[in-house]
């Protein structure tokens, strides 16, 4: 059996914890990490051996054994991916770091995991000028407009794909600090 950890991440600190990428390779030596082609020098950088990667292409379906995976390319501020997971009858994607989706096909899937970070535009608006208000010079939500997902874009890609079967969860959802300089 292929003992093998499938990375689904971007370089972002809140998809990947250094640390335990480091503890895994180290712990298990003969472990295969599949990734994207973006990842790769970042896990050679943090001790993976070059011979324990194997890279993903976009939009190819690779069959692993248990199940088949494809990877397709999302809209953000550094490279990252959705990931397609089938396996028997079973069909799952899972989307985080993206502004838009209208591009990623998954109709009747059985389990949609989707990244939705605010929940519509006017919301956001709000959040940006609340933090003006409060005398900051810059507000980390001028990013998030172009960088991530708001649920009302994220349910209107859902009702076009799912069917009643189907189920669906938000991700990652970026809750408020206390100490508005320690958002991310």
């Amino acid at each position: 059996m292929l003992n093998l950890s499938l990375f689904h991440i971007d370089r972002h600190s809140d998809h990947l914890c250094k640390a335990s990428v480091k503890k895994i390779a180290f712990e298990h030596p003969t472990i295969k990490f599949l990734v994207g082609f973006y990842l790769v020098d970042m896990l050679v950088e943090l001790g993976v051996p070059k011979k324990n990667i194997l890279t993903i292409d976009l939009e190819k379906w690779y069959n692993i054994g248990i199940a088949k995976v494809r990877l397709e390319a999302l809209y953000h501020d550094v490279p990252n991916c959705a990931l397609k997971i089938e396996m028997n009858k079973n069909k799952a994607i899972y989307i985080v770091d993206t502004n838009s989706v209208e591009h990623i096909e998954a109709k009747d899937y059985n389990l949609y995991m989707i990244e939705a970070n605010y929940i519509d535009e006017e919301e956001l608006e709000n959040r940006i000028k609340k933090d003006y208000e409060d005398g900051l010079t810059y507000s980390h939500y001028e990013r998030v407009r172009n960088t991530h997902l708001s649920q009302q874009k994220a349910y209107n890609w859902l009702q076009k794909n799912m069917n009643k079967e189907s189920k669906f969860v938000f991700l990652h959802e970026h809750i408020e600090r206390k100490n508005k300089n320690e958002r991310n």
